[in-house]
């Protein structure tokens, strides 16, 4: 047998068409091939930004108030800032940052304190510097609007100290 021969022998045969189809010749099918890949490929990409969009979209909270905390005489070199935000499902978050030292035997507990010191409410202990403390349902941050930063001491007492670090006013956004 001839090489001529062999070669036709052994290259693929070419597909045959259905009755009535013309045969597409290689070159076409590679590039209607190609085209169907990168049309694939741009709905992949395009639906995985839009499930990123969402995702981004559906946790990022929103700023709803914010508040600078300024230092009691006390604690002159304290300084804070505090913010709440809310999710897309309604829940509020007071998020505070504080610089301060802790002393020995001792913690920070952050209040929201109402507008006429009055009455106040504990949102929880602030661990290191920076804290974030759900904000009870139904409560009115218009009426409670003072954000303090308290020392407690290790004392089994859940009442206010007396002994507060930082307190500001939420303003809102």
């Amino acid at each position: 047998m001839s090489v001529a021969a062999e070669t036709l022998q052994t290259s693929p045969p070419e597909p045959e068409s259905a009755p009535g189809e013309e045969a597409q010749p290689p070159a076409r099918r590679r590039s209607l091939r190609a085209t169907a890949w990168a049309l694939a490929a741009s709905l992949v990409v395009i639906g995985g930004i839009g499930i990123g969009a969402l995702a981004v979209s559906t946790s990022t909270p929103t700023s709803i108030a914010q508040a600078v905390l300024e230092p009691f005489p006390d604690h002159p070199d304290a300084t804070g800032v505090a913010d709440v935000e809310q999710d897309r499902d309604g829940v509020r978050r007071l998020v505070v940052s504080v610089g301060d030292e802790v002393a020995p035997d001792t913690y920070r507990e952050v209040w929201l304190i109402r507008n006429d010191a009055g009455a106040l409410v504990s949102l929880g202990v602030l661990e290191g510097e920076s804290g974030s403390f759900v904000i009870p349902d139904g409560l009115d941050l218009v009426e409670y609007s003072l954000v303090d930063v308290s020392v407690e001491p290790l004392d089994g007492d859940p009442a206010h100290s007396g002994d507060s670090i930082v307190r500001g006013e939420l303003l809102r956004a």
